[in-house]
């Protein structure tokens, strides 16, 4: 919550507001206005209060309901929560904003807040996969328009190739919904929160590859776009060889072990094990 300042007594000021950042990263529910001077009396604080009288309006208007939770304080509360990439402009009338006895703002209250963009939570795969036609899947922090979101994803091969994005293709929901149930249980099965695709051919073997989510990228609740690019990498599995073993002292082979005595060996790729 933050302060204003403070006037010659008899000035009716705006003492605390909240939020008071510019940069909203948090899911916000409520505005909170607190003056210097009682604005009502306590017998009226049950009352419904049209926020129209007090000369208090928020751009673009939010579902919700304006109350007093003090003589001096009212806080609107959103019917869910204020929608993320907005900009927000909330402004108090200096005219018809008035206290209990008379006092009267010296000028318009006014102020600008935003609430966060798009956001990547959770990319799969990650570091090293054992297919050449891996399912991506990105779950995001709000509803998203799938369309809009795949073409703005770019993959880019270590060499510096980029991919088109006609070479790759949008998963199903049920393939999707059995292949990542476990993520997306977790944000409460929100279908419209995700992405997953597939590669319509095979990747090239012991290749890295990024993917990128270029910047100005849009969600589906607000005009924001993102400001930067996000990216992540995965790498195609390589030859199959050993990269272990046991017993062994100082990486060296032992040419006997005692009877009895467990050996084994490990690959840098899952096998085939009917192949063994």
């Amino acid at each position: 919550t933050k302060t204003v300042g403070s006037k010659p007594a008899g000035h009716l000021i705006i003492d605390r507001y909240s939020p008071n950042n510019k940069e909203i990263h948090y899911a916000l529910s409520t505005v909170t206005l607190t003056f210097n001077q009682s604005m009502i009396s306590i017998s009226s604080l049950d009352e419904q209060t049209n926020p129209e009288d007090l000369g208090t309006s928020s751009i673009p208007k939010v579902q919700g309901q304006w109350r007093w939770i003090d003589p001096k304080t009212v806080q609107f509360t959103a019917k869910h929560r204020f929608p993320y990439s907005t900009k927000y402009t909330l402004t108090v009338d200096k005219f018809r904003c008035v206290s209990a006895i008379g006092g009267k703002l010296d000028d318009e209250f006014f102020f600008e807040f935003s609430t966060k963009t798009l956001q990547v939570l959770q990319f799969l795969p990650d570091e090293k996969i054992s297919t050449l036609k891996p399912r991506c899947f990105l779950l995001f922090n709000r509803k998203i328009d799938i369309n809009e979101i795949f073409n703005h994803i770019c993959i880019v091969r270590d060499d510096g190739i980029k991919m088109e994005n006609k070479e790759l293709e949008i998963l199903d929901e049920d393939t999707t919904n059995n292949e990542f149930k476990s993520y997306l249980n977790q944000k409460g099965g929100n279908l419209q929160e995700y992405i997953a695709f597939t590669f319509k051919n095979d990747l090239s073997k012991a290749t890295e590859y990024t993917i990128q989510l270029t910047q100005d990228c849009p969600s589906a609740e607000g005009p924001l776009k993102t400001t930067t690019e996000w990216s992540a990498v995965f790498c195609t599995y390589e030859p199959l060889k050993i990269i272990d073993w046991f017993l062994n002292i100082n990486d060296q082979y032992q040419q006997t072990i005692f009877p009895g005595r467990s050996w084994s060996i490990t690959f840098n790729n899952s096998l085939d094990h009917a192949s063994i």
